[in-house]
């Protein structure tokens, strides 16, 4: 535990220098393509019950996999999944882990949620976002970030806690420091990045939340986007789109699981709504639509 966040560390180097001398660090020294680690319930061993060390090998697996891709590289992160979407090893507000160990119950204990533990997953799920555009991994984000990573932060914004049980007494650190409050702080400066992704030549909104961005998209073509929206107090978003001219590129929205029938208008005209949530509806400069 005393390395968590080392290869990553290393991997964030490499990308910047393009010195081989990090990337042989983590594939030649550490070994990261030879970890297989167990889901195992509670503290075995060095890492094997141990939540948040166990995501953040995962992170590390998936940024080397990017560079060279390795199929023992995505093993250990489909176990993860497998674990938390199908062996009740995520809550319902999107925590995992007690004592900051793996387990799979929906108790609310004290000790459940520890927040270094939300922050990696948040971290993870964005790698998994990158690489495969899925709706699903958003999903998962929202939860996390709403109920989770917000709940770990005191209703004065001053304190931030340990773990977010489901109920009970909210403990706080009294300090600014020590492992949870800097993860917190890691997570909240990662989210705007969070927001929109690039995807197949275009935009996917992956987080609704009042905010704007700009991005280039292929052909010179610069585009600006913004979301005015009260979500998650309020259910309609507003999306203005702004490209620097007449171009052709998709848009892709994500239709949140929990969201059975969703009302899309495209210049003030009801559009077609997807077949199902839990997609992104993808919609095009001339009207045509699709879910992936």
């Amino acid at each position: 535990m005393a390395a968590v966040g080392l290869e990553n560390a290393m991997l964030a180097l490499y990308e910047e220098t393009k010195d081989t001398k990090y990337l042989a660090f983590v594939r030649d020294f550490r070994k990261i393509a030879d970890w297989d680690g167990r889901i195992v319930l509670g503290r075995w061993g060095k890492i094997d019950g141990h939540a948040y060390t166990y995501l953040a090998q995962c992170i590390a697996q998936l940024r080397l996999d990017r560079i060279e891709p390795d199929p023992r590289l995505l093993g250990p992160t489909h176990g993860v999944l497998d674990f938390l979407l199908n062996r009740d090893g995520m809550t319902i507000t999107g925590a995992c882990g007690d004592q900051e160990c793996w387990h799979n119950t929906q108790e609310g204990t004290i000790n459940l949620g520890e927040t270094c533990a939300t922050a990696y997953a948040i971290f993870w799920l964005d790698e998994l976002m990158r690489r495969e555009s899925n709706s699903l991994y958003g999903d998962l984000m929202e939860r996390l970030i709403f109920n989770t990573l917000f709940g770990a932060q005191s209703p004065d914004g001053r304190r931030l806690r340990y773990y977010t049980a489901l109920d009970g007494p909210r403990h706080y650190f009294e300090t600014d420091t020590y492992c949870c409050p800097n993860n917190y702080r890691r997570a909240i400066a990662a989210l705007p990045d969070l927001i929109y992704y690039r995807v197949e030549g275009g935009l996917a909104v992956n987080l609704y939340t009042a905010s704007s961005t700009e991005v280039g998209l292929d052909g010179g073509v610069t585009l600006k986007l913004r979301q005015e929206t009260e979500y998650p107090s309020g259910s309609q978003v507003a999306i203005g789109v702004d490209p620097s001219r007449a171009a052709r590129f998709p848009l892709w929205l994500r239709i949140p699981t929990w969201c059975p029938n969703p009302k899309v208008t495209i210049n003030g005209q009801p559009s077609e709504p997807p077949a199902t949530s839990c997609r992104f509806l993808v919609l095009y400069a001339n009207g045509k639509q699709a879910t992936k």
